[in-house]
């Protein structure tokens, strides 16, 4: 029994080591992207692009057979429609990418491919409007090697057609400010690290696996997963107990699992409605004047209330979870 005893004993010991070390480690990781060395540009030596006219105004980014090839690290204003095209990065220096009203419509490929720089800076200019929607052999519509920075105060609307919305293969996503609806086939987002959401309303739709955020986010998140697939053009909003809407949407594409992060999703009750109209017009799948009286309260399992409680916070079955951070089903 004494033998018992000290076995289990220095079980626990173990088990209390790898924990504060993958602890530790996490904490380091998240330190060294935040004090990561800043992009420092030059005015001069932003590269301005029309992606209408095929046009860049230096031999930095260069457009071939329809693709704009970007070999220089720094800054790149954005602007126009490319049809057909992707937006490749193939320098290991850090990347901006200004986007001004972009529209990026590929049947085939990817919209943006990160295939070298360990840094890449999505930044939605103020009061944008911006789609990127891939294609048939794409597997993702933002595919990045390294970390992605999503900011701004613009509004992104991502299209994973064919596979996921966001992947990285080696790198984090930090999403920031930005107003961001991705739709996806497979999974919203697909992170190889950390997903960290510090600031921005942040809505992800898909079929598959679901990404829960880091527990060094700033905001908090709730997902659900629900037993069938909600249909294109189901109108959805998520209110609290005080009727306050924190989110009016429009279901895009067909969808099994929303995944929302706001800084107003505070500790609280929480409620999903459906079946309304909207009169207003969205934008990028978003209503911002939305008002309706008629609709009903959508339920998982028993219940129609979702407390928020926690970072993140789960409704439905636990199988499609990405990285299980101690989270257990509500």
């Amino acid at each position: 029994m004494k033998y018992i005893n000290n076995f289990i004993v220095f079980i626990a010991i173990l088990l209390f080591i790898f924990t504060i070390s993958l602890l530790v480690t996490n904490k380091l990781s998240l330190l060294l992207l935040e004090n990561e060395d800043e992009v420092v540009i030059n005015k001069d030596d932003i590269t301005y692009i029309d992606l209408s006219e095929y046009y860049s105004d230096n031999d930095k980014a260069k457009f071939v057979n329809g693709n704009l090839y970007i070999n220089v690290g720094g800054k790149y204003n954005i602007t126009g429609n490319l049809s057909n095209g992707t937006i490749y990065i193939d320098t290991s220096d850090n990347v901006i990418l200004d986007l001004d009203n972009v529209k990026i419509i590929n049947n085939l490929n990817e919209t943006i491919n990160n295939r070298k720089s360990k840094k890449l800076i999505i930044n939605c200019e103020d009061n944008t409007n911006n789609i990127l929607s891939d294609g048939e052999n794409s597997k993702s519509s933002i595919l990045s090697v390294g970390d992605i920075y999503l900011q701004g105060k613009g509004n992104l609307l991502i299209y994973g057609n064919n596979g996921n919305g966001i992947t990285t293969t080696k790198g984090s996503l930090i999403i920031d400010d930005i107003n961001l609806y991705t739709v996806a086939n497979l999974s919203a987002f697909k992170i190889y690290n950390q997903l960290l959401i510090n600031g921005g309303k942040v809505l992800g739709l898909g079929n598959d696996l679901v990404q829960t955020i880091s527990n060094m986010s700033t905001q908090n998140a709730i997902f659900f997963n629900f037993d069938n697939k909600i249909p294109i053009n189901t109108n959805l909003a998520l209110t609290d107990e005080n009727n306050i809407n924190l989110v009016v949407f429009e279901i895009l594409k067909d969808a099994k699992t929303i995944t929302f992060s706001s800084p107003k999703l505070k500790k609280g009750n929480y409620y999903l409605l459906g079946d309304f109209d909207c009169l207003d017009k969205s934008i990028n799948g978003i209503y911002s004047g939305c008002e309706f009286e008629n609709y009903n309260k959508i339920k998982l399992g028993i219940s129609d209330t979702f407390i928020v409680k926690d970072k993140n916070n789960w409704y439905g079955s636990m199988d499609l979870i990405n990285n299980n951070d101690g989270i257990t089903p509500i």
